[in-house]
């Protein structure tokens, strides 16, 4: 079952879960997902726009999916988990040379994330951050590269081939995260 909606607007996060609960009769897990990066390129030679589009999906867009799905779950007094995706920049060391929108979000939802889970600790609702590591989809291709990835090449190409998981590993994650396994855990999992 499909919905378009867009991540950035608080009202269609709303719309997403309505639709959802309407559906499927119920909402048990809801895992903020969505995320873009920047273009490979340093802080100077960078747009504006796109780096502003990178904090409105990815952060923002995290924002109102917790706030959507934890209107529902406290409305409802229901039990649920929320699962947010953390990425590069979310450790302690993580530098994001050359993709500086993508980790600043990435560090901002880990904060976020261990924020929310204290300030609903003592609710039925776990909240948890997923790090599924380097993962190999789209945005890790090299298919239109910028002229500081063409620079970067050879050594992105090697960190992306030796670490770069395919989607099923983090995929597997989220569904022991969702499972009862991992009920009364927030923060970390």
């Amino acid at each position: 079952h499909g919905i378009a909606f867009h991540v950035t607007s608080p009202a269609d996060m709303e719309r997403l879960v309505r639709e959802s609960v309407a559906h499927f009769g119920r909402l048990d897990c809801f895992i903020n997902n969505a995320g873009i990066s920047d273009p490979f390129t340093n802080i100077t030679e960078s747009d504006p726009e796109a780096w502003g589009r990178v904090i409105d999906t990815n952060l923002k867009g995290t924002y109102n999916g917790c706030r959507a799905a934890l209107i529902y779950f406290l409305t409802n007094n229901k039990q649920g988990k929320i699962i947010n995706m953390a990425g590069s920049g979310t450790d302690k060391g993580s530098n994001t040379p050359w993709i500086s929108a993508y980790g600043s979000t990435k560090a901002a939802i880990a904060r976020f994330t261990y924020a929310i889970a204290a300030e609903y600790r003592h609710t039925n609702i776990s909240i948890m951050l997923l790090h599924p590591g380097l993962v190999r989809t789209g945005m890790v291709s090299t298919e239109h590269p910028t002229p500081e990835l063409e620079r970067q090449l050879r050594t992105f190409n090697t960190i992306r081939d030796i670490f770069a998981q395919p989607p099923a590993v983090g995929a597997s994650v989220a569904v022991a995260m969702a499972s009862p396994g991992s009920d009364g855990h927030s923060g970390i999992y």
